[in-house]
């Protein structure tokens, strides 16, 4: 597949998910919790990251007491939308320690939002940013200064992966 094709897809199935948690948050009266996977690199579901996932989602519905749970397949790799009862704040401050919980965990990517639509951040709860897979700084300043290639990201990732 050529690279300008896999962007397309990859952006199609973004907005795919997107029109998919909206129309979650439409019939949500609590917080939504959307999880994904942060896969550096062309392939979205190399090997280990389906168990990552599945264990994300399992713990989740467990600490959270997530209901109406939809997982998907998509270009972009896998993902799932949930709704718990819980309030946004404490349900992000539990999705963070689901993302610390491991050093694989650290490909998850767990948003949480509220009724209305608004996405809790780290930031805004005191909580750190996230690390970066290579260097451990702050991931936003590496991609933001573009501190490591891409072969170097990849293979941190794999790195996860295999252990």
């Amino acid at each position: 597949m050529q690279l300008e094709e896999l962007k397309n897809k990859l952006l199609l199935a973004r907005d795919s998910r997107e029109q998919h948690l909206s129309e979650y948050l439409r019939t949500c009266s609590g917080s939504v919790v959307m999880i994904s996977l942060n896969i550096p690199g062309q392939d979205k579901k190399p090997a280990g990251v389906l168990e990552i996932f599945q264990h994300a989602c399992e713990t989740v519905h467990e600490k959270l007491s997530a209901v109406d749970c939809v997982s998907v397949e998509d270009e972009a790799g896998y993902y799932a939308i949930l709704m718990c009862s819980k309030d946004t704040e404490k349900t992000k401050r539990i999705a963070v320690e689901i993302e610390e919980s491991s050093k694989a965990a650290r490909l998850l990517d767990i948003d949480v939002y509220n009724a209305n639509g608004e996405q809790a951040d780290r930031k805004s709860l005191g909580l750190p940013p996230r690390q970066c897979l290579v260097c451990g700084q702050p991931a936003a300043d590496c991609m933001r200064n573009k501190r490591h290639d891409a072969n170097t990201i990849i293979n941190a990732a794999e790195k996860l992966l295999k252990k």
